[in-house]
């Protein structure tokens, strides 16, 4: 959904959607979010869709 990368070492992931794609602008007309089990996730993962919504809106 949101284009993180998958790498071993999980450190500076950047998301593969292009803010004027029609996948970010699929993301920016959302109403919320929700992230099912976000406390499972890695911090590196929050931090790249921190960064793409930041770009996108």
């Amino acid at each position: 959904m949101f284009g993180i990368p998958v790498t071993d070492d999980n450190v500076d992931l950047h998301s593969t959607i292009h803010p004027f794609s029609a996948h970010a602008d699929l993301i920016r007309k959302a109403t919320a979010i929700i992230w099912d089990e976000l406390h499972m996730a890695n911090k590196a993962a929050l931090e790249c869709v921190d960064k793409l919504c930041q770009r996108i809106i």
